[in-house]
């Protein structure tokens, strides 16, 4: 596989990443905030959400804690966003996921998140969107 055609692969996988991300996010926020069936969403809507999310926090934290530990449970699509995690801050790292496995802790049972649980999102999500432009970058280098 060329350079060229493995960013570009890193890319798209980050972008499935992010979007995931994205609403499920977005879903859960409007459950949070009351304003689910206004904007056209169910219940049904929020579980699946909440399920996509318990896996993706679940994925996330198997890949952190190999980075971390070197076990072989790791998720290839989440090494990239795994690694910038820990490089945001490293004497933090260990705490955020922690923070990371609550949230997917209280989806796992239904429990409606609160504003920290998604603080906690948005950087997330900013780290993998930031992860996304970078390979938007990297695929017109010449």
């Amino acid at each position: 596989m060329s350079a060229l055609s493995f960013s570009d692969y890193q890319h798209q996988r980050a972008r499935h990443l992010l979007e995931v991300l994205n609403d499920a996010i977005f879903v859960l926020k409007l459950d949070a905030q009351g304003k689910l069936t206004e904007n056209g969403y169910t219940p049904e809507d929020t579980a699946q959400q909440q399920q996509t999310l318990v896996q993706f926090l679940e994925r996330l934290s198997s890949t952190i804690q190999f980075l971390r530990e070197e076990e072989e449970s790791a998720h290839a699509d989440y090494l990239l966003l795994a690694h910038r995690f820990i490089e945001h801050n490293p004497t933090t790292a260990r705490s955020r996921i922690q923070s990371l496995e609550r949230i997917r802790d209280r989806l796992t049972v239904h429990e409606t998140l609160g504003e920290r649980d998604f603080e906690q999102l948005d950087i997330l999500h900013r780290l993998l969107e930031a992860r996304v432009i970078q390979g938007y970058k990297g695929l017109f280098r010449f």
